[in-house]
């Protein structure tokens, strides 16, 4: 019977002190996410998005756009931009008024284009209630669990009114008007600016069935989508027209008429 040959393993090599190559410190290095080392963190700077030059003849007004929603919760094709002339007041004389579809078409469907893309959510089945008072229970949840009291926040509510934890679509088949002031910034070099003032909701009285305005707070998730748009909208108005002017002559014949 043949013995077992034993092979020697060469011992390992050292790195010396001639090398140009530090020797590697000792303990275990633990690294997080991408390869990071643990508890450090890298900068990422955001990109700032595009900006637009107000247009020569660009003056600052205030819009109201009025939209309604589909069974889906998605903008659909009833929209209204109305162009107020000086300050904004819902009250205002009818000759301070322009309907920005009847002479600027493609500023309005820029403008539908950004707002539906702010609001839009991938999961259709996700839509917040309806009901401006069920919108405003949205905060946080108590939970006991083995004697501790956990708090979980929640965005939206359902349209049943339970809580909804997650990013949600607009109401369905609701109406809702949105105060926008579009102005632009002289020490930024004329840049447009875009905000969104205030939005108001169409809703139903029960006792009396009539449809009222009601404003919505700040703190509405509703509100809170919509105004995001305001990063996004100085480009619907980067060729934004001015109203056709109001003669004499064009309101005589609208008389007329």
């Amino acid at each position: 019977m043949k013995k077992a040959t034993v092979t020697k393993l060469a011992p390992k090599r050292t790195r010396s002190e001639d090398e140009d190559t530090p020797p590697a410190k000792a303990g275990k290095v633990i690294k997080g996410a991408f390869g990071r080392p643990a508890g450090k963190r890298t900068a990422t700077k955001r990109k700032p998005i595009p900006t637009y030059k107000a247009p020569a003849d660009f003056k600052a007004h205030s819009l109201l756009v009025q939209f309604r929603t589909e069974k889906d919760g998605l903008i659909g094709a009833d929209i209204k931009a109305t162009r107020y002339q000086g300050r904004f007041d819902f009250d205002a004389d009818d000759k301070k008024k322009s309907d920005l579809a009847s002479y600027d078409p493609q500023t309005l469907a820029g403008l539908a284009a950004r707002l539906g893309a702010v609001t839009f959510k991938p999961n259709a089945e996700r839509r917040m209630s309806v009901s401006p008072a069920d919108r405003s229970n949205a905060g946080q949840t108590k939970s006991k669990v083995d004697g501790e009291v956990k708090i979980k926040k929640h965005y939206a509510v359902n349209t049943d009114g339970t809580p909804m934890y997650g990013a949600a679509r607009l109401p369905a088949s609701a109406v809702f008007q949105v105060h926008i002031r579009v102005g632009k910034s002289a020490a930024k070099g004329d840049i447009l600016t875009a905000g969104v003032r205030g939005m108001w909701q169409i809703v139903t009285k029960k006792d009396t069935g009539r449809r009222i305005r009601k404003e919505l707070p700040k703190t509405d998730v509703a509100f809170k989508m919509v105004r995001r748009a305001a990063r996004v909208l100085p480009a619907a108005f980067a060729q934004v027209q001015m109203p056709p002017k109001r003669g004499r002559r064009a309101a005589a014949e609208g008389a007329d008429e």
